[in-house]
């Protein structure tokens, strides 16, 4: 007996993103009390004060719904933070958001296709088969270089979105912004290129450049923000695009009312006028990853290795199968996040922490190797 599938096939087939379990729950299950998360690549330092603030002050208020008609505040804040004009700016409930919104929008299922690399943001490909759009994904180099010459080469008629994120999760790896300028001049007019700049704010490499410098002089490039990593503020959901006055409108007749929330609207103009909390948390980031590359520089002899990261995290390779090596960590109180998921078995990524919290995960790190 032949059975009728409940959904259409690109759904059936779909495998789901699968977050961290809740630290609560993982308290619970392992009976740890004490439990450092560095799997989620989150600002353990926590968000503004003044952003706090900001939320308690509107906590009250919650009943009424937030401004759905574009989080005019919180747009406002964010196009005066960069100099450019409101009808530029999307807010969206985190960047994910607006990355469904752009497949949505522009990418009609059979007729277009979407590029991205083997080693990227894993939601793009993510969200490209959740609306039964055909994802392209090319392999990166062997130090997980992005290979962009070959990414304009492969474009086609078809071709609607290519996703970029720089610097890149899983691997911190980046794009210099001459190379960027160069792939994206490359780029037919037909193609919207979607530059994903999350972590941004910890780059330290003196050849990177914002593709916010280049939206000027290119009228397809949308470039991604979020409000998740170095302003510590992941669970308030709060990103945003910024792009041509045009695809914006088509992005907002597609948006959902009321996807940012009323805390995050009000939470995001304070985390963007304390300047100084951001410029903390970069070099708290930048402490801990002093600490994390000593530690792991100890353990090269026993077959350790990482990648360079501009983000607040690094990619570091195991001599076995690293979730063997993730599950003796965690059960010293520490969780970092095994790459399986992307094809990377030996390869586990671990957040930026304090200085202290790092310590603890290096001596934890080398019990679960050695």
């Amino acid at each position: 007996m032949t059975h009728t599938p409940i959904a259409p096939s690109h759904v059936e087939e779909l495998r789901p993103y699968v977050p961290d379990e809740p630290l609560e729950e993982l308290r619970r299950r392992l009976g740890l009390d004490d439990i450092l998360k560095l799997s989620s690549n989150e600002s353990l330092l926590g968000p503004s004060p003044k952003a706090v603030e900001a939320i308690q002050r509107v906590a009250g208020d919650v009943f009424y719904y937030p401004d759905g008609a574009g989080a005019g505040a919180m747009r406002r804040a964010i196009a005066d933070f960069h100099d450019v004009a409101p009808e530029k700016v999307l807010t969206a409930n985190g960047s994910n958001e607006a990355i469904t919104l752009l497949v949505r929008t522009f990418c009609e299922p059979g007729v277009h296709n979407a590029m991205t690399f083997d080693f990227g943001f894993i939601i793009y490909a993510l969200v490209c088969r959740s609306h039964n759009v055909e994802v392209r994904t090319l392999p990166m180099g062997p130090d997980y270089e992005f290979r962009l010459d070959a990414m304009a080469d492969a474009v086609d008629e078809s071709t609607k979105l290519v996703f970029l994120a720089n610097p890149n999760n899983p691997t911190g790896t980046w794009v210099g912004g001459g190379e960027l300028r160069d792939f994206l001049e490359a780029l037919p007019e037909h193609v919207i290129a979607v530059v994903d700049e999350a972590y941004v704010d910890y780059v330290q490499a003196g050849d990177y450049e914002s593709a916010l410098n280049m939206t000027d002089a290119h009228e397809q490039l949308v470039v991604l923000r979020s409000f998740s990593k170095a302003y510590g503020m992941a669970g308030l959901r709060a990103g945003y695009a910024i792009g041509p006055s045009a695809l914006v409108d088509r992005l907002y007749r597609m948006r959902e009312p009321f996807t940012c929330n009323m805390p995050a609207q009000a939470a995001v103009p304070a985390a963007l006028a304390d300047r100084e909390w951001l410029a903390r948390a970069v070099a708290v980031n930048e402490e801990g990853r002093e600490v994390l590359e000593a530690g792991l520089g100890e353990l090269v002899e026993f077959g350790v290795s990482w990648t360079e990261s501009q983000t607040n995290f690094l990619l570091v390779e195991m001599p076995c199968d690293a979730r063997e090596v993730a599950q003796a960590m965690l059960q010293r109180g520490v969780l970092v996040r095994p790459m399986a998921g992307y094809g990377l078995e030996r390869s586990v990524r671990i957040a930026l922490a304090r200085a202290e919290e790092m310590e603890r995960c290096v001596e934890a790190l080398r019990v679960g190797v050695m």
